[in-house]
């Protein structure tokens, strides 16, 4: 008996038989389509992932996230309103399968949740990140093609979440906290945060719905200008701006394109004349400008001789934003 407790002793080790060597378990890879994942709970930048039916996938990937107040495309100029902010998402498509696909505006459902629990979906078309056409294309098998959704989401606050869905099958959940550039811009009151209304200088450029907008000059003036004729004890208080279009299609310009407001220092409203006049012949102004074209104008007020305007501001009844100008 004690030579078998040594032989046992000398195999076993130790531990005699009551020791077992550990079973790793096996790895279980996920299921690709064209070497990319499958889509989870949580979905990274710069990754590609299967996305779709059984026999209609495409693969999805997410490159690049920002922020705008306005983003100008060929056919369409999006614009955030008072409520809103835009999010931009870049991403790429790819067809893996050996029979065309058709890529458009409806080949993904995206849906940001806001830090409030509110959905917002996606409803509008897809772009050519360079052209900025819409897109709506074949895609060939294995062909890659970069694009562009443009939506409105929640003014003020981080992106949650960010849902991507293609068919019945899973869903990507993008956690974008942290990951977005800073808003930039004429409404950007923080990195996340798009105020309503902002605040300019005199010569610095400032956006307004589609036009750009530049207050040149603020002056008064007490000869005639075209049909307005400033009375004894009175004046003109003329403000020269320059409206730019930035966008990529023929915008008009004229006396109600954007509402201007003038006051005082004891807040006291000067009185608008209800015209944008010519710079040459003071007549009421109407221009059709082309994309990067801009008109030189002047909005005329009258007040008397002695009231002192303090700021200005110009507003867009459709966005409903606004920017005031403090005067000297």
């Amino acid at each position: 008996m004690l030579s078998l407790s040594l032989v046992a002793l000398v195999v076993l080790g130790p531990q005699g038989a009551k020791a077992k060597q550990q079973v790793k378990k096996p790895v279980v890879k996920p299921t690709v389509i064209g070497q990319v994942q499958m889509p989870g709970d949580n979905g990274k930048l710069e990754t590609l992932y299967s996305m779709g039916d059984a026999g209609t996938q495409l693969n999805f990937r997410l490159d690049k996230v920002s922020f705008a107040t306005r983003a100008a495309m060929v056919e369409d100029t999006v614009v955030a309103d008072a409520d809103h902010k835009l999010l931009i998402l870049n991403f790429t498509v790819q067809n893996p399968l050996k029979s065309d696909q058709r890529l458009t505006y409806d080949n993904f459902k995206f849906t940001v949740v806001s830090p409030d629990g509110q959905n917002e979906e996606f409803d509008g078309w897809i772009y050519h990140p360079t052209l900025k056409t819409r897109l709506d294309t074949s895609l060939k098998p294995a062909q890659n093609v970069q694009a562009v959704a443009v939506f409105p989401i929640h003014a003020k606050g981080p992106v949650d979440k960010l849902i991507v869905k293609r068919g019945e099958g899973k869903v990507l959940r993008y956690d974008l906290r942290g990951k977005i550039p800073a808003l930039t811009g004429t409404y950007a009151a923080s990195a996340d945060v798009a105020q309503p209304e902002a605040s300019g200088k005199v010569g610095t450029p400032f956006e307004l719905n589609e036009l750009d907008w530049t207050v040149e000059k603020v002056e008064s003036v007490t000869t005639p200008i075209g049909d307005y004729t400033p009375e004894e004890g009175e004046q003109l208080i003329a403000v020269t701006a320059v409206a730019k279009n930035p966008t990529m299609k023929p915008l008009g310009v004229s006396y109600n394109t954007v509402a201007p407001s003038m006051k005082d220092a004891n807040g006291e409203t000067i009185e608008w004349t209800q015209d944008f006049v010519s710079m040459s012949s003071g007549k009421t102004l109407e221009s059709t400008l082309k994309p990067s074209e801009q008109v030189r104008g002047r909005f005329l007020f009258k007040a008397p001789a002695a009231m002192k305007p303090t700021s200005l501001t110009l507003a867009d009844n459709n966005t409903r934003r606004s920017v005031t100008i403090a005067l000297p």
